[in-house]
């Protein structure tokens, strides 16, 4: 007769141990090689190598974190906007750089028509 497993590092919602950080940094390598890979793909994968159970939602938020920690935030990167455009009109006077901010000052599009 084999005994269930009751130590408190499983449970009902999965492996705690396996964090969305730890996750994460287990993410990072697999999505440097296939970068659009899912979340549903990842449980897979991660849940085969380490002979784990996990939520669908604990790998979702692990892949926007490992996704955060290659390429930095949204927000951080929006910020950027305003040097690229005079970068480019540095580098190129006759092109088109223009840019929209939503009413709450959060970036909506960018556009760039460059001159030849």
């Amino acid at each position: 007769m084999k005994d269930e497993h009751t130590c408190t590092s499983v449970n009902k919602v999965g492996n705690e141990m396996a964090t969305s950080t730890w996750l994460a940094n287990k993410f990072i390598p697999i999505l440097h090689k296939t970068l659009e890979l899912g979340a549903s793909k990842l449980r897979i994968d991660i849940q085969n190598k380490y002979n784990i159970t996990l939520p669908y939602s604990r790998v979702l938020k692990a892949r926007g974190k490992a996704m955060e920690l290659m390429h930095g935030k949204p927000a951080e990167a929006y910020k950027l906007i305003l040097e690229l455009r005079e970068e480019l009109l540095k580098a190129n006077p006759r092109s088109i750089v223009e840019y929209q901010l939503d009413v709450d000052n959060s970036f909506m599009r960018f556009f760039v028509c460059l001159g030849a």
